[in-house]
């Protein structure tokens, strides 16, 4: 299921893309904040040039992390939407 989530991220000063603490809606309409234990960035190849030098760049980032519910670890896909700046939440 893919919702849309209120994130709070980290940029670095060399591009990248932490998040750190998102929040969102759960099937009771009540705002629920989970702090991200650990995360793996999905986004293998990232920016690069080919060799005609035409710069290629997605337009999304993902990420699977590490959060604690109710004191059981669960694993969650969050998506950044470049073009929309909005964050996905996948469960």
């Amino acid at each position: 299921m893919r919702r849309k989530a209120e994130v709070i991220s980290q940029h670095t000063m060399d591009g990248k893309l932490i998040p750190i603490k998102f929040r969102l809606y759960d099937e009771d309409g009540e705002l629920q904040s989970y702090s991200i234990k650990g995360y793996k960035n999905l986004n293998a190849i990232g920016d690069y040039i080919m060799p005609n030098e035409v710069s290629v760049t997605s337009h999304m980032r993902y990420f699977k992390c590490k959060i604690a519910v109710f004191g059981i670890e669960k694993t969650v896909d969050l998506t950044y939407h470049f073009d929309e700046q909005m964050w996905y939440v996948n469960f």
